[in-house]
């Protein structure tokens, strides 16, 4: 289940993330539907508001697009994968962690979340009311832990 990640320590100033419950692009295990489609959500605001989101000759325009589904498919694996460049991710294989208390490191969940809402903070404050998203994944981001 998709939820809100309380962060007592505030890493990067954050209050809280939008986090996942398991590991997604794990292969060896099913994916959650609702921790896909947040994933999905946060790599399409990465790309659209972050890192050279959308910016023409940057490399990372939303080619190849992603659908907001619960689906985990080739193309999130190829955003997951190529993020994990970017955010110099160790070990760059195409899996997103949940974050955990205390945070360790800098999980890319933790620089989505960062990212998002250093770009647009009214947004990322008030994601579960996010356009197009299902109605099970919103009920489950307003869930804090």
């Amino acid at each position: 289940m998709a939820h809100r990640l309380m962060l007592p320590h505030q890493p990067l100033g954050l209050p809280f993330v939008w986090n996942v419950d398991a590991h997604v692009g794990d292969q060896s295990r099913e994916n959650r539907p609702t921790d896909v489609e947040l994933m999905k959500l946060l790599v399409k605001s990465a790309l659209e508001f972050g890192r050279g989101g959308g910016q023409q000759g940057d490399g990372y325009e939303d080619n190849p697009p992603l659908v907001l589904n619960g689906e985990f498919d080739q193309t999130l694996a190829f955003w997951v994968y190529r993020l994990q460049f970017t955010f110099r991710i160790e070990p760059k294989d195409g899996k997103v962690s949940p974050v955990r208390r205390p945070t360790a490191g800098m999980p890319m969940l933790l620089q989505l979340n960062h990212l998002m809402r250093q770009r647009n903070s009214l947004y990322w404050a008030d994601l579960a009311s996010a356009p197009g998203i299902s109605p099970r994944l919103r009920a489950e981001l307003q869930r804090s832990v």
